[in-house]
């Protein structure tokens, strides 16, 4: 399944958010193989934990706490007509959603990528039965010359970006990042931080720390 994701993990944005990238591919191959909806769901389960874990070792290395991150979910390899199959669709929302109920409100902010015109579209009609809150996080973006401004607009330097997706941070499959993490002793609890703490200066409270945000 992670070769049809592609799943590569960047850096940090300004404000210490893990950038993580995919690439939604043959889902109808997928199906195919005999890989059932429950078992994608399991799986996706174990991305989106290793995805946890390496946003805890971005705060240890960084700083301040961080608990959200930024998807990237690139749509150049979509096949629109395979999607007329209810069970390729099925697979598809297991892949994209299933696991999601086990890590909420992790997404600090979501770019979906090289948008065929037909998802734009069906974005349009359901985008005003969307959470506002949740709405605010989706931008729904064209080619290179249209994501990278906005991502960098947004405080994703290219520095964070995976070099696959025209950034500058070294490729890094799922299966390097986990492999990594559990060199580092992951999974294990968050450790490291250091407290934020404040100082008084004439009369004024100063932070020797950077604020803590999501």
């Amino acid at each position: 399944l992670n070769g049809v994701m592609n799943a590569r993990v960047g850096g940090v944005d300004f404000q210490g958010h893990l950038v993580w990238c995919e690439q939604l591919g043959d889902i109808a191959g997928v199906v195919k193989k005999g890989l059932t909806v429950d078992e994608a769901k399991v799986l996706r389960m174990k991305t989106l934990e290793a995805i946890r874990a390496a946003q805890i070792r971005a705060c240890e290395t960084r700083g301040p706490r961080r608990y959200k991150n930024i998807y990237v979910m690139d749509l150049s390899k979509l096949s629109t007509m395979s999607m007329s199959s209810s069970s390729v669709r099925d697979m598809a929302k297991a892949i994209v959603t299933g696991a999601g109920s086990f890590f909420p409100e992790t997404a600090w902010k979501l770019f979906i990528v090289n948008a065929p015109f037909v998802f734009k579209t069906a974005y349009k009609v359901i985008k005003p039965f969307i959470h506002p809150v949740t709405r605010d996080k989706i931008k729904i973006l064209g080619g290179k010359s249209a994501y990278l401004p906005a991502m960098q607009k947004a405080g994703i330097p290219l520095s964070a970006l995976p070099e696959s997706m025209g950034g500058k941070y070294p490729d890094k499959s799922i299966e390097k990042c986990i492999e990594e993490l559990l060199a580092e002793g992951f999974p294990r609890a968050a450790r490291d931080y250091v407290q934020q703490t404040e100082e008084v200066g004439e009369g004024e409270v100063v932070l020797t720390r950077e604020p803590s945000l999501p």
